[in-house]
């Protein structure tokens, strides 16, 4: 997205837990993009969205739901949410 658009993009750092939950997410709530990188035991997963709102309701999805608690159980012994929103972007030699 070019810095100059006037919609509004919002990040979300999520944790997936499970195989397809991208596609869900995209195809069923609203999500513009999902990519995560993961280097030894830690994993990024970041999601763009285009409100609050839609973030709200993936977050109240049972399926979401039931796959977050199968990463606390399984994977994870922490994690993190951030929600921020980009206000600026820009490549060089993309």
């Amino acid at each position: 997205m070019q810095a100059g658009q006037q919609r509004q993009r919002w990040m979300h750092d999520l944790l997936l837990g499970h195989s397809g939950g991208d596609q869900l997410a995209i195809e069923g709530y609203g999500c513009l993009e999902f990519t995560s990188v993961r280097e030894g035991h830690l994993e990024l997963a970041i999601s763009y969205w285009n409100t609050l709102e839609q973030i709200g309701l993936w977050k109240q999805n049972t399926e979401h739901q039931a796959a977050q608690e199968r990463g606390k159980s399984k994977w994870y012994q922490s994690y993190q949410v951030q929600v921020v929103e980009i206000v600026s972007e820009y490549c060089e030699g993309a």
